[in-house]
């Protein structure tokens, strides 16, 4: 699921997340929500681009790059701040 607000982008899926965080910066973490965090980018056009790449199957990631981010990735997602 993505939503647009301002000039920033929320993803919360996880492959989603996964895939684009490797060429774009995730410039928040929202974890309000206990059973989904959203991952807030900087829209673009850029951006806009890969995500539909990506949904249509259309963007390569070497596997074991895919693998070391998704730790990455969940290891922002259980980091506890406070």
């Amino acid at each position: 699921m993505r939503m647009k607000q301002n000039n920033l982008i929320k993803i919360s899926d996880l492959c989603l997340v996964t895939v684009i965080s490797q060429c774009f910066p995730i410039i928040d973490i929202n974890k309000n929500n206990p059973r989904r965090a959203e991952f807030i980018f900087e829209d673009s056009d850029e951006l806009s681009g890969y995500i539909n790449k990506f949904w249509e199957g259309k963007l390569t990631i070497e596997p074991r790059t895919f693998f070391n981010q998704i730790k990455n990735i969940k290891s922002m997602i259980y980091f506890d701040t406070g």
